[in-house]
């Protein structure tokens, strides 16, 4: 630093230039302590931002076995990542009713809305040490700081030297340097109120085994299934419940560190399955870089159906580049091959390719580029296909919150096995975000325009107008309130087109509420239809028990009959009751329980006969009562300050009430029963 400043000394010499220079040369140096006053005034709105006490982040939680995880909510492919009920994830983007999540194996995919709940996660950052993690986006936004305000210092310094050679005789030259003094007591200010006594920690401790940190658990138990038949005998399985693993990280330095995990799982679920894992990882964390890489290995085994069994390799890696203070660059790319042991034609592998940037436009505003891309390849066309996206955001912010977001793109996919569901999307949508009445709480709302295009079957192309409005509120309790009203147009078979209007309301304050219902109105064709989706849980909370009454309706009305009735073929009713609770003793013990109970009214046809070419001929309407039970515990005790024992019951039963009646196989009901005992651990 001092070689730059006796260079740019020499340069500013008064044997340099002549007085008509030490103008254009100050001219200069006070645009550059402009552009740093700026840049260090918008990575101070962004130390303080949302606020200097809390920030909100909105996640999601699994609350059915039956999720799965998918690449594309349009065209839906399943994803090899296990989804397993309580796991937990940050929303990385929300679209068709579905979230986009990550998982922890680097896997990008979405999980439909009907098996996840969300709620709000409340970081309070007020209580910031001096010292600020590595890696950490606190100790990215110091790192600037410090950086912007010395370079504006150096520049300063530099506008002194030039204004000494100067005549006094000279008020142009002195009017801007007054002009140049104000905007470094103005970053002074700025600099001392919000950055002044932070640093970041980069000392890491210097022995081996402080430097390694460990996280494992060990289960055993039991598990068994059954399927009940009503002309064959019972399907049933009961095997080990064996749940073991380990995740070791070393700290190479105080940015960087690799990771090595490994692990088995086996449960009986419908069959017998067996799942070994091991991975290994490189994460590296600084002011300006952040790079993860990872390759993982499964061995999956089904002891009932050998033609399920595969092996996997997993590979991914994310880098993400600060450039300079207004860009950022990241780029992410991955990697799957699946080997199935017993049916090599089903082989495939999948690459998935992202490249993003963002740009800072003004103080207040960026403007992002994402383009992904993916593609399947298989010695089958069953898992031939490819997508690419290119994406374009523009994103301002102001003061309380209210932000405008702007969204572009295209997507194309085209799938080899059924060239009918190839198809192009176009999106453009606007959000707006703004804070609402109460602390921590704000309103958006959103407008979008869609036009996807079947090349090979235009009688689906459709036209979509989406016009919603929210409200999230992170106080006291979680509120979510979002409405969407989503029409589609079909020009090519009027008999699709339709309207959505879709309703989400969430409570966890003292009474509890979770309302979801979808009304769709068909527009009159040949068929005249209103369908109603509707799910709600209503309950109380006392401390840390809630009950919950719940229904769920589905129900289609034939706007055109001339008499209207809700027991037509597939309308149901279900009812039930929900009841969750959580004990803490003595700050060792914890028990937590959850119970449902569902008893369900569904009309479906009987079906008289089915023809040798399959036609079937449908009877009257029966009535049929599927119901439900589920029952799940747990209970962990600390033993150490990072050991903990735990165990855990699982038991599900569902009752389809179906009969020969209905189909040729009724499947009677489903049993499914776990339960573990083992050791959760931690060093480090």
């Amino acid at each position: 630093m001092r070689t730059i400043l006796a260079i740019c000394l020499i340069y500013y010499s008064p044997e340099s230039f002549g007085q008509s220079s030490e103008l254009l040369r100050l001219e200069q140096i006070d645009k550059k302590i402009s552009s740093r006053l700026y840049a260090l005034i918008k990575i101070s709105k962004e130390w303080n931002a949302p606020s200097p006490i809390a920030v909100s982040e909105e996640m999601i939680r699994v609350v059915s076995d039956a999720a799965v995880l998918i690449n594309d909510p349009a065209n839906p492919v399943t994803l090899p990542d296990e989804i397993l009920r309580n796991q937990e994830y940050k929303i990385i983007d929300y679209e068709n009713r579905y979230y986009q999540i990550e998982t922890s194996s680097g896997q990008r995919g979405w999980l439909s809305e009907l098996y996840v709940e969300k709620f709000g996660v409340v970081k309070d950052e007020s209580k910031l040490d001096l010292s600020i993690p590595p890696g950490s986006t606190k100790a990215l936004l110091l790192s600037l700081a410090n950086e912007t305000y010395s370079t504006l210092l150096n520049e300063y310094e530099l506008a002194g030297k030039v204004k000494k050679v100067a005549s006094t005789s000279n008020t142009k030259v002195q009017s801007l340097y007054k002009s140049i003094e104000r905007k470094k007591a103005l970053a002074d200010a700025v600099f001392l109120r919000n950055f002044q006594g932070y640093e970041t920690s980069s000392d890491i401790t210097k022995g081996a085994i402080e430097r390694l940190s460990v996280n494992g658990q060990l289960a055993l138990g039991t598990s068994s299934f059954s399927r009940s038949y009503s002309e064959f005998d019972n399907n049933k399985s009961k095997a080990g419940n064996t749940n073991v693993d380990l995740k070791l990280s070393y700290m190479l330095t105080a940015e960087s560190k690799i990771t090595l995990e490994g692990g088995r799982r086996k449960e009986a679920l419908q069959s017998i399955y067996s799942n070994g894992f091991a991975g290994l990882g490189f994460h590296h964390n600084s002011t300006r870089r952040s790079f993860r890489t990872g390759l993982k290995y499964n061995n999956y085994n089904d002891e009932f159906r050998a033609l399920n069994d595969y092996k996997r390799i997993n590979l991914f890696a994310d880098l993400k580049e600060k450039v300079s203070e207004n860009i950022d660059l990241g780029f992410r790319y991955q990697y799957l091959n699946n080997a199935f042991a017993n049916r090599i034609t089903s082989n495939y592998s999948r690459h998935a390719v992202e490249f993003n940037s963002k740009f800072n436009a003004g103080l207040n505003s960026n403007i992002r580029f994402v383009a992904n891309a993916d593609f399947s390849h298989s010695e089958t066309s069953f898992f031939k296909y490819s997508r690419i996206k290119p994406q374009l955001n523009f994103e301002t912010k102001g003061m309380d919150k209210k932000s405008n977001k702007i969204i572009a793109y295209a997507e194309l996919f085209t799938f080899d096995l059924v060239p009918l569901r190839s198809n192009n999307k176009y999106y453009i949508g606007l959000r707006k975000t703004k804070a609402g009445e109460k602390e921590n709480s704000t309103r958006s709302t959103t407008s979008a325009f869609l036009f996807r295009q079947f090349p090979n079957n235009p009688i689906t192309n459709f036209y979509q107008v989406n016009f919603g409005k929210g409200y999230n509120s992170y106080s006291q309790g979680n509120k979510n309130l979002n409405t969407q009203l989503v029409a589609r147009y079909f020009p090519d078979n009027q008999n699709f087109s339709h309207a959505d209007l879709h309703l989400d309301y969430q409570s966890n304050s003292k009474t509890y509420y979770s309302i979801t219902s979808n009304f769709r109105y068909w527009y009159p064709g040949e068929t005249n239809y209103l369908t109603t989706d509707l799910y709600a849980k209503v309950g109380i909370k006392v401390k840390t028990f809630s009950i919950s009454p719940l229904i769920g309706l589905h129900n289609n009305i034939d706007l055109r009959a001339e008499k209207i009735t809700l027991k037509s073929d597939k309308n149901n009713l279900r009812a039930g009751l929900e009841a969750r609770g959580e004990v803490l003793i003595a700050k060792v013990l914890r028990w937590s329980f959850r119970g449902a109970y569902e008893y369900g009214f569904v009309n479906n046809a009987s079906v008289e006969s089915i023809g040798s070419l399959g036609e079937i001929v449908f009877g009257e309407i029966i009535q049929r009562n599927p119901n439900s039970l589920q029952l799940q515990t747990d209970l962990s005790a600390k033993v150490h300050k990072s050991t903990e024992l735990f165990g855990s019951f699982r038991y599900f039963t569902f009752n389809t009430d179906l009969s020969s009646e209905f189909t040729r196989t009724p499947v009677i009901g489903n049993d499914r029963v776990t339960a573990q005992l083992g050791l959760r651990f931690r060093y480090n």
